[in-house]
């Protein structure tokens, strides 16, 4: 078979840019920030500083299949939910402002309220304390 010039860029062209696409996707996978945990008095504790310049962390607690999402809001208030989708129990990922579910696309606002379903209920949440220094997720 013969292929022109034209029609031989534009496909290695349209080749090329979906390599780029599918290694920028693996790579902003590897960018989730795990913050490091004690537990104290039956409560995950975690520091505020571990957040960085991020606003939200991911805790992976061993009893747990799935991680904990700890988020700060911009009037500095933090929430903790479960990253297990509501709908068939994926493990939901942050992406931009939301947690979304990978597997059928399901959204969730940063303190789990659904936004898109197919979910129809909110992610499972904890109770969240905090002082200058830590936060307390129960």
């Amino acid at each position: 078979m013969i292929v022109n010039r034209r029609t031989f860029l534009k496909q290695t062209t349209a080749g090329t840019c979906a390599c780029l696409g599918a290694s920028v996707g693996l790579t902003s996978c590897a960018s989730y920030v795990y913050a490091p945990y004690v537990i104290l008095q039956g409560k995950l504790v975690i520091n505020k500083i571990d957040f960085g310049e991020s606003n939200y962390v991911l805790i992976k607690v061993e009893r747990l299949a799935e991680a904990v999402f700890v988020s700060k809001d911009t009037e500095g208030n933090y929430t903790a939910v479960l990253t297990k989708c509501t709908h068939k129990g994926c493990e939901v990922r942050p992406s931009a402002n939301i947690l979304l579910c990978p597997c059928h696309g399901s959204e969730y606002d940063l303190a789990g309220k659904v936004l898109e379903g197919p979910a129809e209920e909110n992610l499972v949440s904890f109770n969240v304390e905090t002082d200058e220094e830590r936060i307390y997720v129960s």
